[in-house]
């Protein structure tokens, strides 16, 4: 009779635990879903000079409601972004990004994005991505984007 008393107590003990491990366990913020892009390449109509500013405000917006340093428009970044665009435009890809290949003595790092319709969708689709997620939340002073109808290519920096 004592071990079956022994036996329930033990597990009300586990039950217990269980739950307060449950209860008390620290909530873990999960990565935004990913979007697909809703449109082909040519349904995507929007002016590309409208659009850079546009989805850099809303970076900018993001970073002070993460209590982030907002970025410092940079002329520099902006011929990278520039010459990565066009490439881009050939091959979708980060392979080309090499910082060294722009400038010797700063720290640079690029999003890439296309297909996309909006630049809310834009800004979502890297914040549901964990690698670019990452940069947007670094310590970058200067950013730039360029758009065309189809590329986004944000360039960021600290030198």
């Amino acid at each position: 009779m004592k071990n079956t008393i022994r036996y329930f107590y033990i597990l009300e003990i586990l039950v217990i635990v269980g739950l307060l491990i449950l209860i008390l366990k620290p909530s873990v913020p999960t990565a935004r879903q990913y979007v697909e892009p809703s449109v082909t390449p040519r349904e995507r109509e929007w002016d590309p000079m409208v659009a850079e500013d546009t989805l850099f405000d809303l970076v900018q917006k993001f970073r002070l409601e993460n209590n982030l340093s907002p970025y410092i428009k940079s002329d520099f970044l902006c011929s990278i972004a520039q010459t990565r665009l066009q490439e881009i435009q050939q091959e979708f890809s980060h392979k080309q990004f090499i910082a060294a290949r722009f400038c010797q003595n700063c720290t640079l790092s690029e999003n890439l994005s296309r297909g996309y319709n909006s630049d809310q969708l834009v800004l979502d689709q890297w914040l549901a991505s964990p690698s670019h997620s990452e940069i947007l939340h670094r310590n970058y002073t200067h950013s730039c984007i360029k758009i065309d109808n189809i590329h986004v290519v944000q360039i960021f920096g600290y030198y």
